[in-house]
């Protein structure tokens, strides 16, 4: 896509030692994957790259926030995203991932293009579960969360099964 070609980075031309790259991530960028956990963002992704004559070594780090749905109330939220991660690259024959963290790509490549990496990262940054606890000026929908718990809004609960409120008194420490 015309709009991840903003993210190569050509390593052939540059000369070994450190190099620093910046990118802006926006919602077009997020339209380029399909998924539909983040709905758009505003970040930034700092690139460290270190460059040896067969090694590559990126530093990402990425900060902003990205706009996002509540897991509990439903809610579009602006989820602040904060993150720090490394790739290495070494030029060999193949493409191969050789582990999480460390690629192999042939010799004869010339660029780099780390799209799929910082939208990668920016994914592994969020929680698993994403909710308003915690955020400022973001309160989760009263509306919602009374069909999720009733006993928020003061409502009694069903009585138990009474055959079942023996067993509440049974001492398991003895």
């Amino acid at each position: 896509m015309e709009k991840l070609k903003a993210f190569d980075i050509e390593f052939m031309r540059l000369s070994d030692g450190d190099h620093d790259f910046s990118f802006d991530i926006d919602d077009a960028f997020f339209k380029a994957f399909p998924q539909d956990r983040i709905k758009s963002g505003q970040l930034t992704c700092q690139v460290a790259l270190h460059k040896e004559e067969t090694l590559l070594q990126f530093q990402f780090e990425t900060e902003g926030s990205v706009n996002t749905t509540c897991d509990r109330c439903l809610n579009e939220i602006a989820y602040p995203v904060e993150s720090f991660e490394t790739l290495i690259v070494t030029l060999g024959s193949s493409y191969q991932e050789q582990d999480a963290d460390v690629i192999e790509i042939p010799s004869t490549e010339h660029k780099l293009n780390v799209a799929q990496y910082i939208y990668e990262y920016i994914l592994t940054a969020l929680p698993m579960n994403i909710n308003c606890d915690g955020l400022e000026d973001v309160v989760c929908d009263e509306q919602i969360l009374k069909y999720i718990d009733p006993d928020t809004q003061g409502e009694a609960k069903e009585p138990g099964d009474p055959r079942w409120n023996a067993l509440k008194d049974i001492d398991l420490d003895k």
